[in-house]
């Protein structure tokens, strides 16, 4: 099958599989004969692919990966399409998302995982060996309500799934005060949950921005007067607990040092570090988290993908 048919193959199974179009409307959104999509969706069942590792397979993107990758100083840059139905977005970048870790994982592993959507989304495709021995670490607190996108219960998930040693960060994201944090942070967390996590093989975290409307539930425990001060102080986004300006630098705010929350040296120094987002997120906190955390590897969509290259 040559490069075009390979793409009309995606398209038509990512439709089919992911997005639950029926033969007919696949045929009138690709502008295809139906006949022509029901042999594609008959070959993709008898080859036994299903949507996400047939674009893992395909790369229909590859043109735009190539150029992110040069522009952001990355290893690797995995972009998905638009699905025709926006709000199964996060999900899309969920299972892509999953299924790197899956391949980028090896047995002895300590993994570090943040929090939000595109993360939650990601662990039903998150396969692993169950006699590997792995160990997977909260980096940061929570919000007091546990919801599918906290950093808990991900990481508990991802633990559960993985049928690896689970170490929870049991506290909110940020303490009252920046003294009773840090008699928080070395008195307990460091001492008993990061002190063996200092070594991260796999890092994976997502991006927040400072707006209510996009960024995950981590904003709901500020209050409107100090989320303006937060942006004032010149922040454009969050990630791994820690709101960051353009250039990816922690601001100075009361907000950072109350963070329970693993410091940025020690997340930069895992070996492998992987950041996932997409959608409307504003595209100065993508960067700026780039910035922060050097990854190697940034899954996102196409639409993200052109804002951040400015076309």
């Amino acid at each position: 099958m040559g490069e075009t048919g390979c793409d009309t193959a995606v398209r038509v199974a990512h439709l089919y599989a992911e997005e639950g179009l029926t033969q007919d409307q696949i045929a009138a959104a690709l502008s295809l004969p139906k006949h022509r999509v029901i042999k594609i969706i008959a070959q993709c069942f008898t080859r036994g692919d299903i949507t996400i590792s047939l674009l893992a397979k395909a790369r229909p993107l590859a043109h735009l990966e190539a150029r992110l990758c040069d522009r952001l100083d990355l290893a690797d840059a995995i972009i998905v399409p638009i699905p025709q139905r926006s709000e199964l977005l996060d999900s899309v970048i969920g299972r892509v998302l999953g299924e790197y870790l899956s391949g980028a994982m090896a047995d002895g592993m300590a993994i570090g995982v943040g929090c939000g959507r595109t993360l939650a989304a990601s662990l039903a495709s998150i396969n692993a060996p169950q006699n590997w021995h792995l160990k997977v670490y909260a980096l940061h607190g929570g919000p007091a309500s546990v919801t599918s996108e906290s950093p808990f219960h991900i990481s508990l998930r991802l633990g559960a799934r993985l049928c690896a040693e689970t170490y929870l960060v049991h506290a909110p994201l940020h303490a009252p005060t920046p003294h009773l944090c840090k008699i928080l942070l070395r008195e307990t967390i460091n001492r008993h949950l990061w002190g063996g996590a200092v070594s991260l093989d796999l890092v994976v975290a997502d991006v927040g921005d400072c707006s209510r409307s996009r960024s995950h539930d981590l904003l709901g425990d500020l209050g409107d007067a100090e989320l303006a001060s937060i942006v004032g102080a010149g922040a454009v986004g969050h990630v791994l607990g820690r709101f960051i300006d353009v250039e990816g630098v922690c601001i100075d705010h009361d907000i950072n040092d109350r963070a329970i929350a693993m410091d940025v040296a020690s997340v930069r120094a895992a070996g492998h570090i992987v950041l996932a987002t997409g959608g409307t997120q504003d595209e100065r906190a993508v960067r700026a988290a780039v910035k922060a955390l050097s990854p190697a590897v940034l899954v996102t969509d196409q639409k993200m993908a052109g804002r951040l290259l400015g076309i």
